[in-house]
């Protein structure tokens, strides 16, 4: 049976309670925006790594980074890949695996802050903390920020039904759409899966219900006598 225009609204009713994934109900777009912008940074306190059955010797707060700041981790990434690999030949791969590590060290040298004084950093400098931390404890510092990214951004990563159901009713409604950009690829990609879905559980006779029939289903006229 195909979904109504009516039908439609009735779902988005019983779906406006929802909050979780699906579309914004109470806020415009300009709202959301503005609330999103003056949320505190995102963070998170771990213990410092390290083997099972040590004591950690403390802790650090991670905290997610702006733009602004990546630009510059992965420019002083760049600038140490190059000086250490500037007498290396055309094509050595060198490069590549030193500027994916530096970038975890310039970016914890940022992202690791003292606990109980989030303004002052946690390692004096990316250098001082390359010179004592080993490949593993950065490995692990890094994976907490990675996660503590995807459960504190804005990318949505996946839907429940229900709410990919009131995403259907809310674009039949020719509501604006520009709220999807905050979901991932993955999510879009389940939520055209749910519409194909939907398509098909439309039968051919209600297919054009609401309009017109199709061009090639319009009898021709009969010839004058």
């Amino acid at each position: 049976m195909s979904l109504t225009v009516a039908q439609a609204r009735k779902l988005l009713e019983q779906s406006a309670a929802t909050k979780g994934n699906g579309p914004p109900t109470d806020v415009t777009a300009s709202e959301l925006w503005a609330r999103l912008t003056q949320r505190p940074r995102p963070h998170k306190v771990v213990s410092f790594p390290v083997r099972p059955g040590e004591e950690s010797p403390g802790s650090l707060r991670l905290q997610i980074l702006t733009e602004g700041e990546l630009h510059q981790c992965r420019a002083g990434a760049s600038a140490f890949a190059r000086e250490a690999t500037k007498s290396a030949p055309i094509g050595d791969l060198g490069y590549d695996e030193i500027y994916r590590n530096e970038l975890m060290v310039q970016l914890m040298a940022i992202a690791a802050r003292d606990v109980n004084a989030p303004a002052l950093p946690a390692f004096p400098s990316a250098e001082a903390a390359r010179g004592k931390l080993v490949s593993d404890e950065y490995a692990v510092l890094y994976q907490h920020y990675l996660l503590l990214k995807v459960e504190s951004g804005p990318i949505i990563a996946e839907m429940t039904e229900a709410e990919m159901d009131a995403w259907v009713a809310r674009l039949m409604e020719g509501a604006d759409a520009s709220p999807l950009g905050q979901h991932s690829s993955g999510a879009l990609i389940g939520l055209i899966e749910h519409l194909v879905s939907k398509l098909l559980m439309i039968s051919p006779t209600d297919s054009f219900s609401s309009g017109s029939p199709p061009a090639a289903e319009v009898s021709a006229p009969s010839p004058s006598k």
